[in-house]
């Protein structure tokens, strides 16, 4: 049984997104964490800036994994730290060759029970059909990860494998080939309970899905393309979380919006609220330049009842996205402690 220790909560603006203090010492092996990402400058370099992956770099901080350091970036973040019953394999190293790639994790794990957080740290031309990925388990001792048809290694990747006891993991490929589709799930999810994981190959922010329940049989995708696009998804049911989600948009004249939630959330300093895949769809562009700061959508509580959709400047168009508030209402024996914000010296 999953039996959670902590909850850490913090807020940062970091112009490196290094060594960002946790505020406690944490087991990692027994630990994940979750952020919501909002870039505050332009990049130069074409592509390669989209994979924001947290990963920890000790037992009391973490970074924000991507090609470069000299981005400024709004950081939400979380880390759920657990006595038992959660074991997190934290999986680095550089990809192989080959369209197919497998990497070890280092152990056997019960699929029916895990999901893979985080990717890539270097994009190598990101926004190339050819070169995106979406992963999965290849074995229960491998993940398997498919590009679009790129053959080339040696990038850099940062995965976390969670291996959560109580949780039942549903998971499966996909092809979208129109601007709304479902996936069937079998059997039927708890719809509160269940959190959405996707990835897919993608070359524009338009073509790549924004998932959620239709039902408790039906995962929804809806995007702006109707380029045909292949992916991965985790439904993963949570029996000690409360999931709330919805669907909105942020107008081409708006960078913030208020959003309501419904039910209120119990507890704020144990709800986490963020969008997946952390960019919003139906915009167009790639990775590089002003495009960054128009799709990359930091969210925030701002109440039991209200969270916030921020991006640093207006698009022409409109960009969707679907919002996720993960709220821990298990045990009332697990400490939340907030340490927002912390600035980090360096």
């Amino acid at each position: 049984m999953a039996a959670l220790a902590n909850i850490y909560k913090g807020s940062t603006s970091n112009a490196s997104a290094t060594g960002i203090s946790i505020g406690a010492t944490v087991v990692t092996a027994n630990s994940f964490i979750l952020a919501s990402v909002k870039f505050e400058s332009d990049t130069s370099a074409t592509d390669n800036w989209c994979p924001v992956t947290p990963v920890f770099t000790s037992t009391s901080t973490f970074d924000i994994k991507m090609r470069s350091y000299s981005q400024n970036l709004s950081i939400q973040w979380v880390v759920y730290e657990y006595t038992s019953g959660v074991t997190a394999y934290h999986v680095t190293g550089t990809y192989p060759t080959g369209a197919t790639k497998t990497i070890s994790i280092g152990a056997t794990i019960d699929q029916g029970k895990s999901f893979i957080l985080g990717g890539p740290k270097y994009g190598a031309g990101y926004f190339n059909a050819s070169k995106f990925t979406y992963t999965y388990f290849a074995s229960n001792t491998q993940i398997g990860v498919t590009t679009g048809g790129d053959t080339s290694g040696g990038q850099t990747y940062y995965y976390t494998v969670v291996e959560y006891d109580d949780a039942v993991v549903q998971s499966g490929t996909f092809t979208l080939t129109g601007t709304s589709e479902t996936q069937t799930l079998s059997p039927a999810v708890d719809e509160d309970t269940t959190l959405i994981i996707t990835s897919q190959i993608a070359s524009s922010w338009n073509e790549i899905g924004q998932w959620d329940l239709s039902s408790s049989t039906l995962l929804r995708s809806r995007r702006g393309s109707t380029t045909s696009r292949a992916g991965h998804y985790f439904a993963i049911e949570f029996p000690d979380f409360t999931v709330t989600r919805g669907y909105d948009n942020l107008s081409s004249s708006q960078t913030t919006k208020t959003i309501a939630v419904s039910p209120a959330m119990s507890d704020t300093t144990k709800a986490f609220a963020m969008i997946s895949p952390n960019f919003a769809g139906n915009g167009t562009g790639e990775c590089s330049g002003s495009t960054v700061r128009r799709a990359f959508v930091e969210m925030a509580i701002n109440s039991t009842s209200q969270i916030s959709a921020t991006r640093d400047v207006t698009d022409s168009e409109q960009n969707d996205f679907v919002w996720t508030v993960f709220e821990y209402t298990g045990a009332a024996s697990a400490k939340a402690k907030d340490f927002a914000p912390f600035f980090p010296a360096g």
